[in-house]
This record gives structure tokens, sequence and C-alpha cells, in this order.
């Protein structure tokens, strides 16, 4: 890796461990918003890489992620129908999605935080591969 995109990168690391406390834990949409573009960027200078996996692993993992994404926006007939969701729907007259989770919007949301979480780690991982960023 480059010398500037080392440092860079380093650079916007101790930026993202430092701020991301010192704003409130992050907790507001604008701060992360913030903070992913500044992610963004440091993921421009120094691209995370992926440790080999075998074959046996990728598809472990091709298995689970289609799982939970089949759990999350399966059809809930599917799943049988849960007493809270007839109670909710016939006596409180709420209207839920079609899908098994009622709050699609906060599974994807889930998802995405759970793939920035992975890029974080495979990226950091990265950066402290080169002993002299250690």
């Amino acid at each position: 890796m480059g010398h500037l995109k080392r440092q860079a990168a380093l650079g916007i690391f101790a930026l993202l461990v430092t701020a991301a406390p010192l704003l409130f834990g992050s907790v507001d949409w604008e701060v992360q918003t913030g903070l992913v573009a500044l992610f963004a960027a440091g993921l421009f200078f120094v691209q995370p890489q992926m440790p080999p996996l075998s074959k046996r692993e990728r598809q472990a993992a091709i298995l689970w992620a289609a799982l939970v994404v089949l759990k999350e926006f399966a059809p809930w007939k599917l799943f049988g129908a849960a007493k809270w969701r007839t109670m909710l729907v016939q006596d409180f007259g709420l209207g839920f999605f079609w899908t098994h989770n009622p709050e699609p919007g906060r599974a994807v949301h889930a998802m995405l935080v759970i793939a920035m979480g992975v890029l974080w780690f495979l990226w950091v991982r990265t950066l402290a591969a080169d002993s002299e960023n250690r």
C-alpha cells in the first residue's frame, strides 16, 4: 500500500475511533451518515482484504445469509400465524407488511449495519496487517 494512502487511511481510522464516541455514541442519523461517508473515504484509500475461505466456508456464509434474508422477508404465512400478530390485527386493527418481520425497514437497516461491521473488521484487519501501522 502506498505511503500516502496508508497515512490517509490511518488518519481516517484515528478520526473514526475518536469522533464516534465523542459524538454522543453516534446514535443520530446525521452523525451516522457523516461517519459512514468518512469510512467510505477510508475504504477508498485502503480496500479491505478478504481472508481466503474454503469452499465449505463460502457455502456456509452464503447459506447463512440466504436464511437470514428468507426469515426476514418471506411471507409471514409460511411461519404460521403468531398469536401477537393475530391479536393486533383483529383487536386493534393494526396493519402489518406481508413479510415475516413486521418492520422490514428495520431488518434492512440491521443488515446494512452488519455489512458495515464486517467491512470495518476486514478494513482494520487489513490496516493492522502492516507492521508499521501497528
